[in-house]
């Protein structure tokens, strides 16, 4: 084709004519591709994403879904201080925006508490003992003296006011009592315990520097905490006022019969009166 005719071609009106309805064709292809992407992808319907910190995993659910956002749980942590199946975290993070439908990942506080194995600490000194303990998120409460030649030696461990045997597993933040020997205990009056029950004997003598020694029921053994408080003091060993060296074990007798414990109380009584 010479240069004449390629001209005269591209002058004429059947060449323009298909330029334009390719041009036409092109921009109705790209129009319906940008519609379609739009509503594929929701353009501008983006959602905020609320705070779940420390929501409950139900309440964070509910939120979620009035959104239409969904809820995925993907872990949950022990954190000290913080409520059963509380929200500890959350991913996106709140304020975020982001499509319906999108999926936000939390971790939740774990509902059992962490537990750790109570250490050998035999022997032990108590400072040395205290730091073991506290590094492994133990807290040390009371320290309880107790007569030994050995002084400043740990004796043994008490948790919820009962001795605990090493390698016992623990609930992590635990509060531990501490018995710890010494070789002089200095001297203290007996404190007098008649009518108290068994826990309120023990708080007493506990603050007053000695120890609850044997533990004498009146009948049967209670069978639970409820029937234990039922059960009051009618005598102890060494009986009240008397100067001891603190760390002294003191033994109790308890009974449910009230005239027995208000028996036992009389002579003391009289004796005083006279």
């Amino acid at each position: 084709m010479t240069w004449k005719k390629m001209w005269k071609f591209l002058c004429s009106g059947f060449f323009w004519k298909n330029i334009g309805v390719a041009f036409c064709i092109i921009v109705f292809v790209v129009f319906v591709t940008l519609v379609s992407l739009r509503f594929a992808t929701r353009h501008g319907e983006e959602i905020t994403v609320p705070d779940l910190i420390g929501l409950y995993e139900e309440e964070a659910n509910v939120m979620l879904n009035e959104r239409g956002i969904v809820g995925v749980l993907i872990d949950s942590a022990y954190v000290k201080g913080k409520l059963p199946g509380e929200i500890l975290e959350q991913n996106p993070q709140k304020g975020s925006l982001v499509k319906k439908g999108r999926k936000v990942y939390y971790t939740i506080n774990s509902k059992m508490a962490k537990t750790v194995p109570l250490p050998d600490l035999s022997d032990v000194s108590f400072r040395q003992g205290k730091a073991v303990l506290e590094s492994l998120g133990f807290v040390v409460g009371e320290i309880i003296y107790e007569f030994s030649e050995y002084d400043g030696l740990i004796r043994s461990v008490l948790y919820d006011e009962k001795e605990v045997a090493f390698g016992t597993p623990l609930a992590d933040g635990a509060n531990l009592i501490l018995v710890v020997g010494k070789s002089y205990l200095e001297s203290a009056s007996t404190p007098n315990l008649l009518h108290l029950t068994r826990q309120q004997a023990e708080m007493l003598l506990t603050s007053s520097g000695f120890v609850l020694g044997a533990v004498f029921y009146d009948g049967t053994q209670p069978l639970s905490e409820e029937e234990d408080r039922l059960y009051k003091v009618y005598k102890q060993s060494p009986e009240a006022n008397v100067d001891l060296s603190q760390g002294t074990r003191i033994d109790i007798w308890l009974t449910m019969d009230a005239a027995k414990m208000y028996e036992e109380s009389e002579p003391e009584l009289e004796e005083e009166f006279f």
